[in-house]
């Protein structure tokens, strides 16, 4: 009886093994062809997004040959180095200047324009001579500054804005991600703080050893159920403090976050998703600022990206813009500003 038994389990488990293994190779060839991975339906396709970007591809701020720490800010581009960045659909190098961002020298001269974002508008995923900052420098005959880092909030974005030159700058362009309302929230409830260099060093190594661009055996089915896990025991949370309006962090942020705007004729302000919906920030954005009374009022304008960047813009898996998404929202800011300059506001 007990010999019957064990053989039984012995069975199931062996069947298990190997519907593991199978489904593990499904998970690896799926991450690794994005264009197969396309074919497939939404909801497989989440699954292998979520593989890749959580736990295939690295991160640029996180990689000890493109980025360092900096006090202030947390971290920025190793200065005056180039940097391979690969992903398994791209092949990049990212050149930065003595200032630690994306870019030529030339671009931190005077510069007219300035581009605050993170990794969209850095250019993550594209050459440097690809990402809308550089191609609306070049579209417009106007010096631009890349001054956008990967995973930056609006915080550390207006921070960085403070180490350059704006003397001429009349252009401000702050590219906005739904991430960024952390970062925002935190400095609305006067709770923001940089991490340590101890704390950037453990997340460098965490990144490191959590599988990013290294494999071990079943390591995506050994992920997808500690995600599932993870969803079914936290789903009562305890009491948090509640939530902050996210246009509410943002307009906090940008007449509390220490820049001058004199001389700063227009701030246009978007949002990068792949996921747009009717209330997005976007919206909620244009209608808060509506009964706004202030001197930078006038000078904001708030464009809804999603009436020309589409899906089919965004890499499969990565959550970024292809070239030729760059290309359509150089087009759009392009137009904008001479539209404005047209009117004489410049």
């Amino acid at each position: 009886m007990v010999k019957s038994i064990a053989k039984i389990l012995g069975k199931n488990l062996l069947v298990l093994f190997i519907l593991g293994t199978l489904f593990e190779i499904f998970l690896i060839i799926s991450v690794y062809n994005p264009r197969l991975s396309q074919l497939y339906p939404k909801a497989v396709l989440g699954m292998i997004q979520y593989l890749y970007v959580f736990h295939t591809r690295d991160s640029l701020q996180m990689l000890p040959e493109c980025a360092e720490y900096d006090p202030d800010l947390s971290y920025l581009l190793k200065k005056n180095n180039r940097c391979k960045f690969r992903g398994n659909e791209f092949d990049t190098v990212v050149t930065s200047n003595s200032l630690g961002i994306r870019g030529d020298e030339q671009s931190l001269l005077q510069p007219e324009i300035a581009v605050l974002g993170d990794s969209f508008a850095m250019g993550w995923g594209v050459g440097d001579k690809e990402n809308f900052p550089y191609l609306l420098g070049k579209l417009l005959h106007k010096t631009t500054v890349n001054a956008a880092v990967s995973s930056y909030g609006t915080v550390r974005e207006l921070r960085l804005l403070n180490r350059i030159d704006t003397s001429n700058l009349k252009y401000l362009i702050i590219q906005y991600s739904g991430n960024d309302s952390e970062e925002n929230s935190d400095f609305y409830r006067g709770q923001f703080k940089i991490m340590s260099e101890e704390q950037y060093r453990n997340l460098q190594m965490s990144y490191e050893l959590d599988g990013h661009s290294s494999y071990f055996p079943f390591k995506y089915l050994i992920h997808l159920a500690k995600n599932s896990w993870k969803g079914l025991t936290h789903r009562q949370d305890s009491i948090a403090e509640p939530a902050i309006n996210d246009t509410d962090a943002f307009l906090y942020v940008l007449k509390n976050g220490g820049i001058n705007l004199h001389g700063i004729e227009k701030i246009i302000v978007f949002e990068l998703t792949n996921d747009p919906t009717e209330d997005s920030f976007t919206h909620r954005l244009k209608k808060r600022i509506q009964n706004e009374v202030s001197p930078w009022r006038e000078k904001l304008i708030v464009l809804d990206a999603s009436e020309f960047i589409k899906l089919e813009d965004f890499y499969t898996l990565d959550d970024h813009l292809r070239p030729r998404g760059h290309e359509r929202l150089t087009e759009a800011l392009a137009k904008q500003i001479e539209q404005v300059s047209a009117k004489g506001s410049f």
